[in-house]
């Protein structure tokens, strides 16, 4: 939603990179709440996702960034992990 309001807003649409979106809905939300979330660092709570690169949600294949960021289904993921450990597996969420 952040990325088509500031598009409409500056008739521009590059004006927010899809790397930029992720660092705002991750690392920048957790900033805000005072959480060390968002980073695969030492002192932050370590989380990720492994997707199906192949759901048609991901597709095109050379657009992935935007992909995940604009249309991504939770049928493409596929684990969650979360402090090292699986959260969620082998069906999607």
């Amino acid at each position: 939603m952040a990325s088509l309001v500031q598009k409409l807003r500056s008739h521009n649409p590059a004006v927010l990179r899809n790397d930029e979106l992720v660092d705002m809905a991750t690392a920048d939300g957790g900033a805000l709440l005072n959480v060390p979330v968002g980073r695969l660092a030492s002192g932050h709570k370590g989380g990720f996702l492994v997707l199906d690169a192949s759901d048609y949600s991901l597709l095109p294949a050379r657009s992935l960034g935007s992909s995940v960021v604009h249309s991504m289904s939770s049928r493409a993921v596929k684990h969650v992990f979360l402090r090292g450990k699986t959260s969620c597996g082998g069906t999607g969420i």
